[in-house]
C-alpha cells in the first residue's frame, strides 16, 4: 500500500509540473453494451447461455509530448443468484491509471490498477473482492491509421488465500486500424499463474482473443460490436471457456478523441475468480 501511495505521489507530482508548462487537452468516451455468453465448466459438467451488458469509460489528458489517463470497465452477467463456485462467475471489472510519453510514432508508459472479481473468501462466499496489476505498455503507429500495441504485467488476485488465486504475469498484444468512419481492432492476451490458481502449490492459465469494431455514425454516436474468446486452463485437471457477443454505443468527447487501445484487462481477475469455480 505505502509502495502504491509513493507512486501514485510521484506521479502527481510530475503531472502537475508538466501541465503547468503546457496546455492541457481532455478527450475520453462513456460506453454500454449488452452482451450474450456461452461458457462451459468441465469441473461441474456444466454448459450455458447467459446475458449480461458492460460499461466501459475513458478520462484521457495530453499535454505536449506527455499523456496521462484513467479508465474503468465492468461487466456483468445474469447469473441471478446461483453460487458462482458451482456454475460460473457473475462478472468483473477494472479501473487503471496510465502515464506515458510520446516518442514520435511510438507512445511507451506505464499503468496501474485495480480488478474487482468474485472471491470464496468474502462475508457471503458469492461477493466480490479486490487486488491489484500493474506493468508498462506501448503503441507505435504505422501511419495515420494503423497501430501495434503491447502490455505487460504482473497481478496478484486473492480469491482464498493459499488456495484459490492468479498470482503471476500477463502479456497483451493487438492491433487497430481505422477506414474512414470504421474503426477495427484485435488482440490476444495470455496469463499464467505458476504457483497457486485452484489450489496451492498448481498452475493456472488463461488465453483471451477479441475482434472489435466500431461505427461512428455521428460525431458523438459510435456503434460497437465484439467477440471475445477466453480460454482457462487449471493445471491438467479443469478447464473453462467462455465466449461473448456484445453491441452497444459510445459517446467520444474532446477534439483530440480516438479509441483507447491500452485499456487495463480484467482478465486477471476473472480467472482468479475462475480457479474458486474450478477447485
Amino acid at each position: 500500500m505505502q509502495k502504491t501511495s509513493l507512486i501514485l505521489g510521484m506521479a502527481a507530482a510530475c503531472l502537475a509540473g508538466l501541465t503547468a508548462q503546457a496546455e492541457t487537452v481532455f478527450s475520453g468516451d462513456i460506453g454500454a453494451s449488452i452482451a450474450r455468453t456461452d461458457f462451459t465448466n468441465s469441473d461441474d459438467d456444466y454448459e450455458e447461455r447467459i446475458d449480461g451488458y458492460s460499461l466501459t469509460g475513458t478520462l484521457r489528458a495530453d499535454f505536449g509530448d506527455w499523456a496521462a489517463f484513467a479508465d474503468f470497465a465492468h461487466m456483468r452477467r445474469d447469473t441471478i443468484d446461483d453460487d458462482f463456485y458451482d456454475y460460473a462467475p457473475k462478472g468483473a471489472s477494472s479501473l487503471g491509471l496510465h502515464f506515458g510519453r510520446q516518442f514520435n510514432e511510438l507512445y511507451a508508459g506505464a499503468f496501474l490498477g485495480k480488478n474487482w472479481f468474485q472471491a470464496y473468501d468474502t462475508p457471503t462466499g458469492n461477493g466480490f473482492a479486490s487486488d491489484s496489476l500493474y506493468g508498462v505498455e506501448a503503441e507505435y503507429q504505422f501511419g495515420p491509421n494503423t497501430s501495434l500495441f503491447a502490455q505487460v504485467g504482473m497481478a496478484e488476485m486473492v480469491g482464498y488465500e493459499g488456495d484459490n488465486a492468479f498470482d503471476g504475469r500477463f502479456a497483451r498484444l493487438g492491433m487497430a486500424t481505422t477506414f474512414n468512419a470504421l474503426t477495427l481492432a484485435m488482440d490476444y492476451e495470455f496469463g499464467r499463474s505458476d504457483d497457486i490458481f485452484e489450489d496451492g502449490g498448481d498452475w493456472g492459465e488463461y488465453k483471451a482473443f477479441g475482434i472489435y469494431a466500431e461505427y461512428q455514425f455521428k460525431p458523438m454516436l459510435i456503434g460497437t460490436m465484439s467477440l471475445k474468446q477466453m480460454d482457462i486452463t487449471a493445471n491438467t485437471e479443469d478447464n473453462a471457456d467462455e465466449t461473448t457477443v456484445a453491441v452497444g454505443l459510445k459517446i467520444p468527447f474532446g477534439a483530440t478523441y480516438k479509441r483507447n487501445n491500452l485499456t487495463t484487462t480484467y482478465n486477471p481477475g476473472l480467472a482468479a475468480a475462475w480457479a474458486s469455480t474450478l477447485d
